[in-house]
């Protein structure tokens, strides 16, 4: 047997800060994703037109 590299198993508190890191990144994420669609909605391009123009119940949508 030949004494190739050896493989390190993270430990709990390793997985753990790792594990919260990720979660932190995502709600980063959907927090601005959040922001945007609300400014989106919000923005003055998204109002009606006409009765049948559908864009700012449409950013409405999304923005909830």
């Amino acid at each position: 047997m030949t004494g190739g590299p050896a493989l390190r198993t993270p430990s709990k508190s390793d997985l753990v800060a790792a594990l919260q890191e990720r979660l932190r990144e995502q709600l980063d994420a959907l927090a601005t994703s959040q922001r945007t669609s609300q400014e989106g909605a919000a923005h003055e391009e998204t109002r009606a037109e006409d009765p049948k123009d559908m864009r700012s119940t449409e950013a409405s949508y999304l923005a909830r």
